[in-house]
């Protein structure tokens, strides 16, 4: 009786810990796209499209776009672990390996994400009139927040047992206390209040950074269930320490992935042959930084043999340096044109 024991073999082990590694990345990454374009929106207020389009419209995108990625692969994880036999793109109920509340957090994540990432592209593509923004603009953002205000009402009901001592839980609040933020957002788009729009934007991805950093920590103390699927957290030991270096090193890799974007699209999307040349540098930087968080996925510790040691240093250094000259770049990007 109780619930359904699963037996972690391996190939159960490796799905849970790569399907962990990048709905947390992908969470990640989403919110710190969604924090970069709440930023830009409070400091660029009436600049020419183009630039606001490249700093503000393409990360917003970006960000719903990855979140619904990630939203999705939590999903899958919810509706195949455990499951024997071919795995399913969709299905009405999670596995038995799975809760209800996996099921249909993951779901709700994943429609709330795409309903912004409607929103996002409605926005990007500059959709004008009153039926064009209350179908596309305010009724994605209505719909998104509320759907990720009742995923995460799942989200804490799941860990409720434990309570604070959960890290999962506080996920889960975490989580709702900034959906609330994106829930209220579409009065003030009616209004008009662009500036309280992004105000609140902004605090409300801050939050989801902080939510989905939290999931990046419990990926990294092998809790593969991250804060829906707990019977994983349980079942897979926990390392005695979590690696920092290893730690501070995922998270600067996310940062740098954020900021190539922003500097990718602000280079093709402002029309110069000087700005065709840094898009052309960001697209091989990017190119190298989705490699290392590749990489990432399965490498946990520093290669203790000479040279493989010395290459891993080597392009960590790297990453370093590409991520101080996305960052002066992108702060010029910001500066009145």
């Amino acid at each position: 009786e109780g619930a359904p024991v699963l037996v972690l073999t391996r190939q159960r082990y490796r799905f849970s810990r790569t399907l962990a590694y990048w709905v947390a990345v992908f969470f990640f990454v989403g919110s710190l796209q969604f924090a970069w374009g709440s930023i830009a929106s409070l400091i660029l207020p009436g600049t020419n499209r183009g630039r606001y389009v490249a700093l503000v419209f393409v990360p917003f995108f970006a960000g719903s776009a990855l979140y619904t990625i990630g939203s999705y692969a939590g999903y899958y994880k919810a509706i195949n672990l455990g499951r024997s036999g071919p795995r399913l793109w969709w299905t009405v109920y999670p596995s038995e390996a799975a809760s209800l509340e996996a099921y249909w957090g993951y779901l709700l994540f994943t429609i709330g994400s795409f309903a912004y990432t409607i929103m996002a592209l409605a926005s990007l593509v500059g959709l004008r009139g009153l039926d064009a923004e209350a179908g596309l603009v305010w009724g994605p953002a209505t719909l998104g927040g509320l759907a990720f205000i009742v995923g995460c009402v799942f989200e804490i009901r799941h860990n409720d047992s434990e309570g604070a001592k959960s890290m999962g839980w506080w996920v889960g609040v975490v989580y709702f206390a900034s959906s609330l933020f994106f829930f209220v957002q579409p009065v003030f788009m009616v209004l008009g209040w662009e500036a309280t729009v992004a105000g609140l934007s902004l605090i409300g991805s801050l939050g989801f950074v902080l939510g989905s950093g939290l999931q990046v920590l419990m990926f990294k103390r092998s809790q593969y269930g991250l804060s829906l699927i707990k019977t994983l957290n349980v079942i897979v030991p926990k390392r005695p320490k979590v690696n920092v270096r290893q730690l501070c090193f995922l998270v600067l890799y996310c940062v740098a992935f954020t900021l190539g974007t922003v500097d990718l699209t602000f280079g093709l999307l402002t029309v110069s042959a000087h700005s065709y040349r840094e898009a052309t540098s960001a697209v091989l930087g990017l190119w190298i930084v989705c490699m290392q968080l590749l990489m990432a996925s399965a490498v946990h510790n520093t290669p203790p043999i000479a040279p493989y040691n010395w290459l891993f240093w080597a392009s960590r250094l790297w990453a370093v340096l590409y991520t101080a000259r996305t960052t002066v770049s992108v702060a010029l990007y910001l500066q009145p044109s």
